[in-house]
């Protein structure tokens, strides 16, 4: 067999196909490797070896390798430097960002617009609108075309320093400017206007958004749910959820809370199911307190059998009852006169050490007004004096009519 002796050149290539891999560890392997057998590194290879660790988000190590090309007097290009400066925005090292940016000034290294939309981003996660901003200028200064990525970076840049207005005006400038904001660019934007409690600005980017016609994700409705739910504005929030629903996008715990909420203040009994019932097919998670919520809407509008199908639902899904759930049930059966559940849900609350008040007992006594089931109706007075519970004089009434009943 014939034995080839390998270069540079092979080596560069591993590594070359590691770093578009994203096999960082396995590129530094072949670096070290030739290291051991003296094989020559030109600026190619590291290079490529700090592109690897900076999509392994290996900061230090891509600073580590920069610094030995450095000192090995090689020369760092932009390729070199947009590398170095990425592995950092990665990892929030803005303050390591920054250096780099002055060292490629110092160096008369030609900057591009891929290593400041980095540095920016960078300051965006640093919570650093202020340098955000600087480099906007600079870039401007320098008539390095600001495009879609770096307007969208340092809106991010402002809403995390809670700074919307700053925000507002570079979305304004974008428009301005022909620079095509995208749904990123609209929900920094949004998210801004949200931490800065501007519930107004909110509904407005939302509506532009519409307007031009730029797909809204689930954070941007998110978002806009969020504030309708806070302003009071339930309506709105029934109609971003379908909208939601028939765009199909994939909701969340925020945005079906909110719905919820938004059923029961406007008795949208027929929003709630439909809002619900999916959530099995979802990965939204289901519990007690949207369900209860949600029962509590059927309930109130008189639609018993919607409300037990809930009930049945949350046993279905392994949803645990609570204290809430268990006197809806109750008071559900109470209306329905099936004094046979509702004794059974009492005993449920029992053996689960959910002692029934005087509410639920109240319930479980009317479920049980008919002209059979007084003495069920009297026992209960008896297990409520048993229990310390206190015996009102709807409950005595209720008990009373029954025995009239039967004796007449």
């Amino acid at each position: 067999m014939n034995s080839y002796e390998l270069n540079r050149y092979h080596y560069s290539a591993a590594i070359n196909a590691c770093a578009k891999s994203g096999m960082w560890a396995n590129a530094l392997h072949f670096f070290n490797v030739m290291a051991e057998n003296k094989t020559e590194v030109d600026a190619i290879t590291f290079n490529a070896l700090i592109s690897a660790c900076e999509s392994g988000s290996k900061w230090e190590i891509a600073l580590q390798l920069f610094n030995a090309m450095d000192e090995g007097r090689m020369n760092c290009n932009t390729v070199t430097f947009s590398a170095a400066i990425s592995a950092c925005e990665k990892c929030r090292e803005w303050e390591n960002a920054l250096q780099l940016l002055s060292a490629m000034e110092l160096s008369e290294t030609q900057i591009n617009a891929i290593a400041y939309n980095a540095i920016i981003s960078a300051c965006g996660k640093g919570c650093k609108w202020e340098q955000a901003l600087l480099i906007c200028n600079v870039m401007i200064r320098c008539q390095v075309q600001l495009d879609t990525h770096t307007c969208s970076a340092a809106i991010s840049a402002c809403g995390k320093g809670n700074e919307w207005r700053k925000a507002f005006q570079l979305l304004r400038m974008m428009l301005q400017s022909n620079v095509v904001p995208n749904t990123i660019t609209f929900n920094a934007a949004i998210s801004a206007c949200k931490r800065g409690d501007e519930w107004d600005n909110t509904l407005q980017l939302f509506t532009v958004m519409t307007r031009n016609k730029v797909w809204s994700n689930a954070i941007t409705y998110n978002a806009a749910i969020s504030v309708c739910e806070k302003t009071g504005t339930w309506e709105t929030v029934l109609q971003l959820t379908r909208v939601m629903t028939q765009e199909l996008v994939e909701s969340s715990s925020v945005v079906v809370a909110a719905a919820v909420s938004a059923c029961k203040k406007v008795g949208a009994w027929k929003d709630v199911l439909q809002i619900c019932f999916p959530m099995k097919q979802t990965k939204v998670e289901l519990c007690a307190t949207l369900l209860n919520s949600a029962i509590s809407t059927c309930e109130k509008a008189r639609q018993w059998q919607k409300a037990s199908q809930l009930i049945t639902s949350m046993a279905q899904t392994h949803v645990k009852s609570d204290r809430i759930t268990c006197s809806a049930e109750i008071s559900i059966c109470e209306k329905g006169r099936e004094w046979e559940k509702a004794l059974q849900f009492l005993r449920l609350m029992m053996q689960v050490r959910l002692e029934p008040r005087a509410v639920e007992f109240s319930a479980a006594v009317g479920a049980c007004e008919t002209d059979t089931e007084w003495e069920r109706a009297s026992q209960l007075l008896g297990l409520m004096a048993q229990k310390k519970v206190a015996v009102d004089r709807v409950n005595c009434m209720s008990a009373i009519s029954n025995c009239c009943a039967r004796w007449e």
